[in-house]
């Protein structure tokens, strides 16, 4: 059976601050081991990015509050956006959502029987 990894990169407007929150919110969580349970929770509702409505989310996650806080804004949590953002633009993806399959970009609405047709084609392939 094919590898499969999922990677994610931020990707957002910096000139708005409000599509940065989430990313905090997740890198924060991550930190805690939750990064996907966060993501799943922003990507549910994903007009509740206030402070406070993230605040919430983490204690749904049953995050330790204050380690929470002080990783949201951290330098360290703003230099590894930093990081996924230019990585996603050396990418050549300005906007979300993008969707690779070894290093192939699939553009637009992406038929299901293609994405299998190309993970499947990765089997056996050692690289």
């Amino acid at each position: 059976a094919p590898r499969v990894r999922v990677v994610y990169r931020h990707c957002f407007d910096t000139e708005v601050t409000a599509s940065r929150l989430p990313a905090e919110a997740a890198e924060a969580a991550g930190l805690q081991g939750h990064f996907w349970e966060m993501h799943r929770l922003l990507v549910a509702a994903p007009a509740q990015f206030e402070l406070p409505v993230l605040v919430i989310k983490a204690r749904l996650l049953r995050l330790e509050h204050e380690r929470f806080l002080r990783a949201f804004g951290s330098a360290g949590t703003a230099e590894r956006i930093a990081r996924d953002r230019q990585s996603a633009h050396r990418s050549g993806v300005v906007s979300a959502p993008a969707l690779f399959v070894n290093g192939f970009r699939y553009i637009g609405q992406v038929d299901s029987d293609e994405l299998l047709d190309g993970i499947e084609a990765l089997d056996g392939d050692d690289s």
